[in-house]
C-alpha cells in the first residue's frame, strides 16, 4: 500500500480523518452506511475499485468501480489519497473530494485495509482510528460464506488473514465488536462526536 501527499490529519479547523478497518467480511460497509443517518457534519470518502460489482451494491454510493486500465491511468496522475492491492483487485481513494472537505471543516471517514491503515498510522498520527472486530472467527466465516462472493478456497485465504489483522487491532484507538449493528453504529458515532469535539 502506497499512499500520497498525506501530511496531517486536519485542516486546522478541527475536522479529522477517521479510518475504520477490519479483516474482509467484518461488515465494514455495513456499519459506515448506517452511521450516515448520523452525519451532522463528516463526509464518507467513497473507494474506487477494479473488482467486480456485488449484487447489492450501487456505483458512485458503495463504491467507484473502474476497470483496471481506468484504474490504473487514474494512479499515474497521482489522484489518489491512498491505494493498495488486496486480494488481486486494486482499491484507491480519491483525493480531492477528502481535500475539499477537510478544508470546509468536515471530518471525512475512510474505509481501508488493516495494511492502509497501518500506513496511515504512520503518516497521519492525529487521525481517529477504529477497527471493526468480528465476535469470532466462526462469525466471520459465516458472513463471508452468507455473502457468495469468494469461493472456498479464497475464503479460507481470507479467514487467514484475518487472524493475522486482528493481532493488530491494538495498534488503533478504539476496537469496536461488530455483534449488533445498532449498538455498533451508536458506538461508533459516541466515539466519533466525542474524539472530533475535542
Amino acid at each position: 500500500m502506497k499512499s500520497l501527499n498525506t501530511n496531517s490529519s486536519d485542516s486546522g479547523n478541527g475536522a479529522r480523518l477517521i479510518v475504520i478497518s477490519g479483516p474482509s467480511g467484518v461488515g465494514k460497509d455495513t456499519v459506515i452506511n448506517s452511521l450516515k443517518s448520523y452525519a451532522i457534519n463528516w463526509h464518507f470518502a467513497i473507494t474506487a475499485t477494479t473488482r467486480n460489482k456485488r449484487n447489492t451494491e450501487v456505483e458512485g454510493t458503495d463504491y467507484y468501480f473502474m476497470t483496471r486500465p481506468e484504474f490504473m491511468a487514474t494512479l499515474d496522475k497521482g489522484e489518489f489519497f491512498e491505494y493498495a492491492q488486496v486480494y488481486n483487485n486494486w482499491y484507491g481513494v480519491p483525493k480531492i473530494p477528502i481535500e475539499d472537505a477537510l478544508a470546509k471543516g468536515k471530518s471525512v471517514i475512510l474505509k481501508v485495509d488493516v495494511q492502509g491503515a497501518k500506513t496511515l498510522r504512520e503518516l497521519v498520527p492525529n487521525g481517529l482510528f477504529i477497527f471493526l472486530m468480528p465476535p469470532s472467527i466462526e462469525d466471520l466465516r459465516n458472513r463471508l460464506i452468507k455473502r457468495s462472493s469468494e469461493s472456498t478456497e479464497e475464503l479460507e485465504i481470507r479467514l487467514l488473514k484475518a487472524v493475522e489483522e486482528i493481532k493488530e487491532s491494538e495498534l488503533f484507538d478504539y476496537t469496536v465488536t461488530n455483534d449488533d449493528l445498532t449498538n455498533v453504529v451508536r458506538n461508533i458515532a459516541t466515539i466519533i462526536n466525542k474524539e472530533t469535539s475535542r
